[in-house]
């Protein structure tokens, strides 16, 4: 993976867990974040990746946060909710 890439999930990563701090359970808040990245040219895998490292690295009280993201990153929702 080249370094703009990894540069790219980072600040994916980061950015996501700020916006956790303050989105007080507004999943849909979090979904404009997953759908401005998209924009800016992640792919599907890369953000799924992401999504699931961490995931793996959470609080449980936040799974659920990372599995409804995950949802919408693979379609798995409401058609108008899906970002691929």
């Amino acid at each position: 993976m080249g370094t703009e890439l990894r540069m790219i999930d980072e600040d994916f990563r980061q950015s996501l867990l700020s916006k956790m701090s303050i989105s007080q359970g507004n999943i849909l808040f979090l979904r404009e974040l997953l759908i401005e990245y998209k924009e800016a040219g992640m792919d599907k895998n890369s953000m799924m990746n992401n999504l699931i490292e961490l995931r793996s690295s959470c609080n449980s009280d936040v799974e659920d946060v990372f599995l409804d993201l995950m949802d919408f990153v693979t379609g798995f929702c409401n058609s108008s909710f899906r970002i691929f």
